[in-house]
């Protein structure tokens, strides 16, 4: 089984199309959770609508875990760029999530900032699961794709300098591209906290510094959400093909949180 989350229902149109005998059904969850259930080349899927804050992220992806224990969780998102070579429109993969800005109930000084208690600060996407998304964009001639973090906060910020982490120093330092969203930590630490590893798959919806109008970027988003589409067939189609060297579900351990 194969659990696929989106941040809108424009994220996820292209997949649900691609359902075979697909069946849909409501949870009564926080403001109630719709999910669809269906096939896509042979693979078992759940298709589900996150919404937009980290809390009710955490919670669908927490109750699809347990009902349905899939082996992976597929994001499909949008987020703001913090790097100058990420334009609008662009597909990004994130093969780390950084957690910033998380309620703390009690001090730690033990703790990096904004860690949640017993994790690490960052979490990593495997390296496997890279390859094969790259490996899926050029099947389906998707070429220009950015592989980098994610800074995933609570709080969506309206100006880049009031974000509290310093990720113009990292982006710096290891020469990657960032990208910031409020939604994607929901669903990484849920899937951290059951041992299911998150693979997200975002575009570029903004940036801090993008004077387009809101109509504009939609329009570019929705144009470049087909290839994402495209990419998230052709890699289900990739797991089909080589399902004996895929880990099912041990693609995350804690060992393999990054820490910088």
């Amino acid at each position: 089984m194969i659990l696929i989350l989106g941040n809108s229902n424009d994220s996820l149109i292209y997949i649900e199309n691609a359902l075979r005998t697909p069946s849909k059904e409501i949870v009564e969850l926080d403001g109630n959770v719709s999910y669809r259930k269906g096939k896509i080349y042979g693979q078992d899927v759940v298709i589900a609508n996150t919404g937009y804050s980290s809390y009710r992220s955490s919670l669908v992806t927490q109750y699809l875990i347990k009902q349905f224990n899939p082996y992976i969780v597929l994001y499909l998102g949008e987020g703001t760029s913090l790097s100058p070579n990420l334009p609008v429109g662009s597909i990004f993969f994130g093969n780390y999530i950084k957690l910033i800005d998380v309620d703390m109930l009690f001090k730690d000084t033990s703790l990096h900032s904004h860690q949640l208690p017993g994790f690490a600060p960052y979490i990593s996407v495997s390296e496997n699961l890279i390859t094969l998304l790259n490996d899926a964009s050029s099947e389906v001639s998707v070429l220009n794709t950015f592989t980098g973090g994610i800074i995933s906060a609570s709080t969506f910020y309206k100006s880049a300098k009031d974000i509290p982490f310093n990720y113009k120093s990292l982006s710096q330092e290891r020469k990657i591209e960032l990208l910031f969203d409020s939604e994607l930590g929901g669903v990484a630490f849920a899937g951290a906290f059951l041992q299911v590893p998150v693979l997200p798959i975002m575009i570029v919806s903004s940036t801090y510094e993008d004077e387009k109008s809101f109509v504009e970027r939609k329009s570019v988003v929705l144009k470049n959400s087909v290839n994402v589409g495209k990419i998230l067939i052709a890699f289900l189609v990739e797991i089909t093909n080589d399902e004996n060297n895929f880990i099912r579900g041990d693609e995350y351990s804690p060992d393999q949180r990054m820490k910088f």
